[in-house]
């Protein structure tokens, strides 16, 4: 071969690999790679990270658990400025920032401050919102920043039993604080489907479960994005009495779900891109609610996981402990909203370094084994019964790593 042969060959070869070098593998793409063979120290960053940025609340809706567990005075607070940042690390375009925990996001005097580092890193924030401090101010900021999506807690179809179950809470203050963000959208000229995406967030009990067909007419006809269906979890007796997902339970919610999903069908054209997602979209693996794309992108890992021999043949899996970094207001983190075990703390230590530290490893070690965690054994989500298991509370009670 000559040389101009041989120069016209590399000029080729040099073409290809810059028109590979510019697609670049993602943080979530790696992650999910790993997912799969679920190493103790990850190469990936974590793609959910949970800010619990704060533990007040303004209402007492009967279906939280804080409403039966209540919540300690040294357990109420604001996460501080310097612990944010010190979370902002961890950050990476394309990742998701859940600003929830164990109380109203919208109350930390810093929110919009939150919000707008968040979206300058390329994350992509979300949450939950029972919606009583929205302000006209908060509604911009979301619009103007790019916040991807916001859920307001809403457990009824009209007003008196919407008030009986969010105690504290108005319904006209509720669709007048959602209207708050459709008038922001139309301040920046934007339409109704432009970020943030606004969800209803419905948890399914008997005393509620005939209003779900009225809840998704008020939606559509609002302009709102979507609408998720949860099953309630247990925390006592009374709220294990409004399960609609067991034996007896599960026809009648089923009728409503079909009734609801006429609806959806009967006035599609408001919105043909309206997102219904039924408790069975709820995935048991990442316990985390799949649209169609993350529904393909885990096809098949759920058995591939289930073939992994150091799992064990008869144990169930989480990914949590490769996927997810939690963190309490007060700078504790957690691999998952449901332990109160501690494997770091961000007054300490970097985030990073927590991430891949001795206390993670031994956490994703053991979830690898037959031997999983204490709190996991008793995990509502693992999956296991769908009510709450009070020894988790005690954090003492669990055996170290």
């Amino acid at each position: 071969m000559g040389r101009h042969a041989i120069k016209i060959q590399l000029r080729r070869a040099q073409r290809i690999l810059s028109k590979y070098a510019l697609r670049r593998t993602t943080n979530q793409e790696l992650n999910l790679r790993e997912c799969r063979d679920m190493p103790l120290v990850m190469k990936s960053k974590p793609p959910l990270i949970y800010a619990e940025v704060c533990t007040y609340c303004n209402l007492s809706c009967r279906m939280c658990g804080r409403a039966v567990h209540g919540v300690a005075k040294e357990d109420e607070g604001f996460m501080d400025h310097d612990v944010f940042e010190e979370l902002t690390k961890l950050f990476t375009p394309g990742g998701t920032l859940a600003l929830f925990g164990r109380g109203e996001t919208l109350l930390h005097p810093e929110f919009i401050y939150f919000l707008e580092s968040a979206k300058k890193r390329g994350m992509k924030v979300s949450f939950n919102t029972n919606g009583k401090a929205m302000t006209d101010e908060i509604a911009l900021a979301m619009v103007k920043h790019g916040q991807d999506s916001l859920t307001f807690s809403c457990s009824a179809g009209t007003a008196e039993t919407y008030e009986m179950i969010h105690c504290g809470g108005k319904w006209d203050q509720l669709w007048e604080n959602i209207a708050k963000l459709n008038n922001a959208k139309k301040h920046y000229g934007c339409g109704l489907n432009r970020a943030p995406a606004v969800y209803l967030e419905f948890v399914s009990q008997k005393d509620n479960i005939k209003e779900l067909p009225l809840l998704i007419r008020r939606a559509l006809e609002w302009g709102l994005n979507g609408l998720l269906v949860i099953d309630i979890v247990a925390n006592s007796d009374e709220q294990e009495s409004q399960r609609m997902n067991t034996p007896d339970t599960i026809p009648i919610a089923e009728e409503y779900y079909a009734q609801t999903t006429s609806v959806l069908d009967e006035l599609k054209g408001l919105n043909p891109d309206f997102d219904l997602r039924l408790p069975s979209a709820y995935n048991r693996l990442t316990k985390k609610f799949m649209d169609v794309s993350e529904v393909e992108a885990f096809k098949g890992l759920s058995d591939k996981l289930g073939e992994t021999p150091s799992c064990g043949t008869d144990s169930k899996m989480c990914l949590e402990p490769w996927q997810t970094f939690y963190v309490r207001f007060n700078g504790a983190v957690a691999p998952c909203v449901i332990t109160n075990r501690d494997l770091g703390d961000l007054n300490k230590q970097g985030a990073p370094d927590i991430w891949n530290g001795p206390e993670f490893q031994k956490f994703r070690s053991r979830m690898r084994s037959t031997d999983k965690p204490f709190e996991c054994l008793r995990c509502h989500l693992f999956p296991g019964p769908q009510k709450y298991d009070h020894s988790l509370d005690d954090a003492g009670k669990y055996e170290a790593l």
